[in-house]
């Protein structure tokens, strides 16, 4: 029976098969033809599915009433839906695209805050072909760009309540992880280049953990340790079922929606009433880089480059103060539109700073220090093989907290006093210098093997099980195999 039944059923099925896509064209063709004028309308699902990005939709507009041979390429290319740059997180987007938290932004971002929205796509345009390419040529969704959307509308320095910082709004302790040199000098998280480097290799650990992109970016938001337990205690790697599931906090529940959501409107932003508004690009041929030496003055660079001091600090945002460093050499990009640094000024600026730098290294005058700004008692035990101790000590100080401008007495290490030193002085020495020794310390990552425990890693690194805990943002002494424990090495 079902035998002679197929030949009849075959051409039925044929038709509901090619049925939506007929439907889907004449309707997109109805949407981008009104009395011979073209009008702009969200694009529905089908729309997405068939086109890839909004350029490819306008194309099809534009040759709607052409004949086939006169379509360009890229038209017949988004009609057979083969754009091979797309990428799968753009792909696998596609299937949320109607959950009602994506549709929560899509809305938020075109409605109710149009305008800024269509800022972030002005800002993000300057460095949208750098970012891409440097996604691209690491293996990485091209579409990770507008991450540094929802993460700072491309403000490079942006700073958030929790005190992430740059375009990309990383942590103090996860920038200096991934690479950024992060100081009271010089913070390279406002950095586009670095942070943008420190970025990919961050998404890359994160990718390689959870194998899901979805993941990679919670976990962007919230932590590893967040999203890891709320995988471990669901036993899923579906974001979306975690979801429905509410193992994970609110914020990070509506991160990932809002990023497929801005990721949507950027690829169809003119039908969504936006436009891209940038007469500049952020491009690294337009720089001349220089390893300028310590101590040197963004003002004498510029007066050396015939550049402005403005336009000198807008290109190198990470640079905090007037000098670039007080002891480290570092990177300083000059437009190309200005003077080349000669080797006769490059010579000039080493011997100014070898001269600086000295001056630096004494401060001390009879035994006494005045406090600079980003000075702490560490640093400054260090700096004159002294202890923290010492000076609590010797300047009869209760707590650790030290400002600038205050006269410090300098004392040696080696004195009787510090024998006869009180339990309080002592313990707030130790703390101190744990808490800098944390910000100064090499960090090194250990993946937990199985059999593992916090107190056997501890004891590897000659660390407290305490520290790991506070290092890793732990509550709980329960460790799971694959897990990314942080170590500071002192």
């Amino acid at each position: 029976m079902s035998s002679l039944l197929l030949p009849l059923l075959l051409p039925l099925l044929l038709i509901t098969a090619c049925l939506p896509y007929a439907v889907h064209r004449s309707t997109l063709e109805s949407n981008h033809k009104t009395n011979g004028t073209r009008r702009y309308a969200p694009p529905t699902v089908a729309d997405m599915y068939a086109y890839q990005d909004d350029d490819e939709l306008y194309a099809y507009a534009q040759a709607a009433n052409s004949s086939e041979s006169e379509r360009p390429s890229a038209v017949r290319n988004s009609e057979s839906n083969t754009n091979k740059d797309a990428g799968d997180l753009y792909n696998s987007s596609l299937a949320y695209i109607e959950h009602p938290l994506v549709k929560k932004w899509i809305k938020y971002f075109t409605v109710k805050e149009h305008a800024r929205f269509q800022r972030f796509l002005n800002r993000g345009e300057y460095y949208r072909s750098y970012i891409q390419s440097e996604l691209q040529e690491h293996g990485l969704p091209t579409d990770l760009y507008y991450l540094a959307m929802i993460e700072s509308g491309f403000v490079n320095n942006a700073r958030s309540k929790a005190y992430a910082v740059g375009i990309w709004q990383f942590m103090r302790r996860t920038g200096a992880f991934h690479g950024l040199l992060i100081d009271s000098f010089i913070d390279q998280r406002m950095d586009v280049v670095a942070s943008t480097a420190a970025a990919i290799s961050y998404l890359q650990d994160l990718n390689r953990v959870y194998q899901s992109w979805w993941l990679a970016i919670a976990s962007y938001n919230s932590g590893e340790v967040r999203v890891l337990r709320a995988v471990m205690r669901r036993d899923t790697r579906d974001f979306f079922e975690l979801i429905e599931k509410r193992v994970l906090p609110e914020e990070t529940v509506n991160y990932v929606p809002k990023f497929i959501a801005a990721m949507h409107i950027g690829r169809h932003y003119r039908h969504y009433g936006f436009e891209l508004k940038s007469e500049r690009v952020f491009a690294l041929q337009r720089f001349n880089l220089y390893r300028v030496p310590p101590q040197t003055r963004l003002a004498e660079i510029a007066a050396e480059t015939n550049c402005s001091l403005k336009a000198l600090k807008s290109h190198n945002v990470s640079v905090r103060r007037g000098v670039v460093h007080p002891t480290k050499h570092i990177n300083v990009r000059i437009p190309v539109d200005c003077r080349s640094l000669t080797t006769a000024q490059r010579k000039k600026f080493e011997q100014q700073s070898k001269k600086r730098l000295l001056a630096y290294r004494r401060q001390e005058i009879k035994g006494r220090y005045r406090v600079r700004r980003g000075d702490s008692l560490y640093s400054l035990a260090r700096r004159f093989n002294t202890s923290v101790r010492s000076l609590l000590l010797a300047n009869n100080l209760t707590s650790s907290r030290i400002y600038a401008g205050q006269l410090l007495k300098i004392v040696g290490r080696s004195s009787n006093s510090e024998k006869m030193a009180s339990k309080r002085h002592r313990d707030l020495a130790k703390q101190m210098a744990a808490a800098d020794r944390a910000d100064s310390g090499r960090v090194i990552q250990h993946r937990v093997r199985r059999g593992e425990s916090l107190y056997r890693i501890a004891k590897k690194y000659d660390v407290s099980v305490k520290q790991l805990k506070r290092t890793n943002n732990l509550r709980k002494s329960r460790i799971y195999p694959g897990q990314i424990i942080k170590v500071i090495n002192l």
